[in-house]
């Protein structure tokens, strides 16, 4: 099933990639189309996707890149946006938001130990799977879609 339009953009998306090292990434889309078209035209494939990481277990402590969150009022504010980035770091997954501002992808948190896609409990999950970003994923990282 395709994903409509207002599905897409009344929804703060969570969407995964590797790059060329096998390194996994999530992407948050803060409800703009910013995510691939396989994913636009398979709403199946990302809730298949979803699911998968969502379901991993906690593996190693998260690293913030403190020169890309955006300014908070408070610390709690602070600590309620980086908890989905944390979540995802501590699966061993590069985690990454989008900026409204630029309408590109930021590194928010990534793993102290990060995961590979091989090293994952299902054989059955492959490359062509998950869309391939060739990048390096660090802080100074910028990522369009």
């Amino acid at each position: 099933m395709i994903m409509s339009e207002l599905f897409i953009e009344s929804h703060d998306l969570d969407w995964f990639a590797i790059n060329d090292k096998n390194f996994i990434a999530h992407f948050a889309t803060g409800g703009t189309d910013k995510l691939p078209s396989k994913l636009k035209t398979s709403k199946s494939l990302w809730e298949q996707q979803f699911n998968f990481f969502n379901n991993l277990p906690d593996i190693t402590e998260p690293v913030f890149c403190e020169n890309n969150l955006p300014i908070f009022d408070s610390l709690k504010e602070k600590e309620e946006y980086l908890e989905s980035f944390a979540g995802y770091a501590k699966k061993g997954i590069f985690s990454y938001d989008i900026d409204f501002d630029s309408l590109v992808y930021k590194l928010i948190a990534f793993p102290k130990n990060p995961t590979k896609l091989n090293e994952l409990p299902i054989a059955h999950y492959g490359r062509n799977d998950l869309t391939l970003i060739n990048h390096n994923y660090d802080c100074s990282s910028i990522i369009t879609i």
